[in-house]
């Protein structure tokens, strides 16, 4: 079948059709007289297998080639004829052939086409992978070879974050990843901090720890100290002079402390940050330094030794970092007041899950936390085994049936998760870690959501049993049939200040703290001797060799072997 070059299908007027079905049982008839045999440019889809029609057989009683050949001569001056024998009437109109319609092809000429020699000609029918026959001929025009379909549809790629959105253009149906999602972020102090709060473990043992660092900031960094009320009292008690102490502050209500904190200082292991993000409850965190004085420490990459240098490079900007490779050259202007350039340290931003529990349908008053590591859901104390119900975004998702169920954050995934058998993840990785504990299902396994997940723990009512819930291993109260708690992203991460930059940092930690993947290390494959078949050994191998006294060695083992059966005997 053939068309006049340039033509398009106008759309196939029945879901059975096909111009190649058409060509492939020989329905057109060559015109009677043409002139030029012309080829051209067409785009053809069949839906279906090729007809079932018969062919002309040849007198050796196989198929006759040209019944079936894709080559058909057209007058090039006479198009409505052309349209009319493509289509099968005269009239240009469909006809039916065995239950199937067929396509209705334009043939408008290409400006500036001319007819190739037949040499150069050909259209070729071939079965996709679909089974489907599609036609495809190309004229050669200059040695250069022309196109047959269109240019491809043009979109648009919209995203949005909730809360704004962004389109991008889409080329040729070819998606990119501009940049990576997470980026490495510097934390750069435009004007030096004023406040600091001084965390520290609970007991007195790092009082004098806490007492050092409170002097260094207050006399050679002249900022102001806050620390917690029963640590203010601690340190007056135990001042030798009057006068010792007396530049340190308190707060009696943690809400002041979002309008005033430039800096959170934590002295012991990660539960002094725990401790501080809790401080900062459903607000913004300020920026967070940890000493490593503690057990573990898997967030405190700082020495406490080196504290001077590590305070000094943090307010006053890192002299050791480069300058960041995607900072703006016309940011240069906001650190102006810097004699060497854009200084500052790395920042990871730790994502904290917002909490709520709900009660016949409202939220309990007090009953918003905002978790760093996890939330957990569990039976308590209760024989039974706890049964939750999981939605998504109001959309049922599973039933839990176990001892119970944590929503861990990135920072959370080496703590209680990865004791429950979930992955460990990044922690510039926003997700939501959903980990069951103890199922009772051997097809249940930890999962990763993406951040904007909304998801609902609810106690059924037929549970049989009540269970429990705790944010980050505080605040356990108890959750009645029908109450349910919402999880969902919080608006305000923990930025915590690394020594490294973030990658460096989580490796250290994983091998400092979890002892990843230690084991010895293997070793090579030892060196061949020269011992092979068809080989002869050198001279110093066949004296080593011969100076063996085979019998002698044969005597030993036989005297250490009745040594250990008359032991065994004797037992």
């Amino acid at each position: 079948m053939m068309a006049w070059p340039g033509s398009r299908c106008y759309g196939c007027l029945g879901p059975q059709s096909g111009v190649g079905a058409a060509a492939r049982s020989s329905s057109l008839s060559t015109p009677p007289s043409p002139p030029t045999t012309v080829r051209g440019s067409v785009r053809l889809f069949a839906r279906s297998a090729p007809t079932s029609a018969p062919t002309a057989a040849s007198p050796s009683g196989r198929p006759d080639s040209s019944s079936t050949s894709s080559s058909v001569s057209l007058p090039s001056n006479n198009i409505s004829h052309h349209r009319s024998q493509l289509a099968g009437r005269s009239d240009g109109s469909p006809v039916s052939h065995g239950g199937r319609r067929r396509c209705i092809v334009s043939a408008v000429p290409r400006k500036g086409w001319t007819p190739p020699s037949p040499e150069s000609e050909g259209l070729e029918l071939r079965r996709s992978e679909a089974g489907a026959l599609r036609g495809i001929s190309q004229h050669v025009e200059n040695g250069v070879s022309a196109p047959p379909y269109p240019d491809k549809a043009r979109m648009y790629l919209m995203r949005s974050d909730g809360i704004s959105c962004t389109r991008e253009v889409v080329s040729d149906s070819k998606f990119r990843l501009a940049h990576p999602s997470t980026q490495q972020q510097l934390l750069v102090w435009k004007d030096k901090p004023r406040t600091v709060l001084l965390l520290k473990k609970l007991g007195d043992d790092l009082l004098p720890h806490l007492a050092h660092v409170a002097k260094y900031l207050h006399n050679e960094e002249e900022v102001n100290v806050i620390v917690e009320p029963n640590v203010q009292l601690r340190l007056l008690q135990a001042r030798k002079n009057p006068n010792d102490y007396n530049f340190v502050q308190t707060f009696e209500n943690k809400a002041d402390l979002t309008e005033t904190v430039d800096l959170i200082i934590c002295l012991g292991g990660d539960g002094v940050i725990l401790h501080a993000a809790s401080l900062f409850s459903t607000t913004a965190v300020p920026p967070v330094v940890s000493f490593h004085l503690g057990s573990l420490g898997f967030l405190t990459n700082h020495n406490f030794k080196d504290y001077k240098e590590t305070m000094r490079g943090i307010i006053h900007g890192s002299t050791q970092l480069e300058a960041c490779s995607f900072q703006p050259l016309s940011s240069m202007d906001f650190f102006e007041s810097f004699d060497e350039g854009p200084r500052g340290v790395y920042v990871t931003l730790r994502m904290r899950l917002l909490c709520t529990i709900f009660r016949d349908g409202h939220k309990l008053p007090g009953g918003s936390y905002e978790v760093m590591n996890e939330i957990v859901v569990d039976r308590g104390s209760n024989p039974y085994l706890t049964k939750i119900e999981c939605y998504e975004k109001g959309q049922l998702i599973t039933k839990v049936q176990a001892d119970g169920v944590m929503l861990a954050t990135p920072t959370g995934s080496t703590a209680y998760s990865v004791a429950a058998g979930g992955s460990m993840v990044h922690p510039n990785i926003s997700a939501i870690l959903f980990t069951p504990v103890c199922p009772h299902s051997l097809s249940f396994r930890p999962i990763i959501l993406p951040d904007y997940a909304e998801l609902e723990l609810r106690i059924p009512a037929d549970a049989r049993c009540t269970a429990w819930v705790c944010f980050d291993g505080k605040a356990r109260q108890e959750l009645e049939r029908g109450d349910s708690v919402i999880i969902t992203m919080s608006q305000h991460p923990v930025p915590t200040i690394g020594a490294e930059d973030q990658t460096s940092d989580w490796f250290n930690s994983l091998e400092r703290c979890l002892s990843w993947n230690e084991r010895p290390e293997q070793g090579g494959l030892p060196v061949e001797s020269d011992l092979s078949l068809g080989s002869k050994s050198s001279s110093s191998e066949e004296d080593a060799l011969d100076s063996i006294d085979m019998d002698s060695f044969i005597e030993t083992a036989s005297s250490l072997t009745d040594e250990a059966i008359a032991k065994n005997s004797e037992k």
